[in-house]
């Protein structure tokens, strides 16, 4: 019967160590390990007190769990609170008039503020679809920024500054090709941008102990979420200097 419920984890460890996976793909072995746990805590408890094994091997499992229960109550005090890219992105909505040009970190979405898509990005994401989207209203000119981006992946080509919004991305794992070159931020501060707002997602230096996925694009630790204030990346909006944003930026509507 152990040969017979071992063979798959096993097996699919066996697969995994060949591969370059992303570590949650460990967690279809998770059940069959915890049932081979739990029969040697069993196993334990018989040997150190026949009569009471039953409360020995709760104890056992107690102990073996309890950092692993921490660790969850962490990660999901995380999870519920607001995303950086969620603060970003009302920000963004509630500062910056819209038809607005403004530069997001990546065209590949994971470390960008979340707003609404204009009619550029979604005739190239969904180039079948964009028309009929735009039929329905969805990236209005009058209601979206007009969206640039520093680059795509690890793809940036040479930096100017020329939108009078412009946010910058950091974060030291996961995927660092998603971070914003430190060479566009030294740009932005020759040209006189500043810092309106800053969403940080990562203390800076980066805590000891915290451990992320270094090939996933998902911002949560695997350990140390306690270190971690938000999810996300840190994410920083820059403005032109006041004489450009005054003639650049469309004026909001008192509504």
């Amino acid at each position: 019967m152990a040969i017979v419920a071992s063979a798959f984890p096993i097996l699919y460890l066996a697969m995994l160590a060949r591969a370059n996976p992303y570590a949650r793909y460990f967690a279809v072995a998770a059940p069959l390990v915890a049932v081979f746990a739990g029969v040697g805590a069993a196993a334990l408890a018989e040997r150190i007190a026949p009569r009471r094994a039953g409360a020995i091997t709760a104890l056992l499992v107690a102990v073996a769990t309890a950092p692993g229960a921490l660790q969850s109550w962490h990660y999901v005090r995380l999870i519920g609170r607001p995303d950086t890219r969620i603060l970003a992105g009302r920000w963004l909505e509630s500062h910056v008039a819209p038809g607005t040009a403004v530069t997001l970190p990546n065209l590949v979405g994971y470390a960008n503020p979340v707003v609404a898509r204009d009619g550029k990005t979604l005739a190239l994401e969904y180039p079948r679809w964009h028309r009929t989207l735009a039929e329905r209203g969805i990236g209005d000119p009058a209601t979206t920024f007009r969206l640039h981006y520093h680059g795509m992946f690890g793809n940036y080509a040479p930096f100017e500054p020329r939108d009078p919004v412009i946010v910058t991305s950091a974060h030291p794992s996961p995927m660092t090709v998603l971070s914003t070159p430190a060479g566009h931020e030294e740009r932005l501060r020759a040209a006189g941008y500043q810092v309106a707002a800053r969403f940080e997602g990562v203390p800076d230096p980066t805590p000891p102990g915290l451990v992320y996925d270094p090939q996933d694009a998902d911002f949560m630790p695997l350990v140390g979420a306690e270190h971690v204030p938000q999810l996300g990346p840190t994410l920083t909006i820059w403005t032109a200097p006041e004489r450009d944003v005054q003639e650049r930026t469309p004026s909001r509507s008192p509504e």
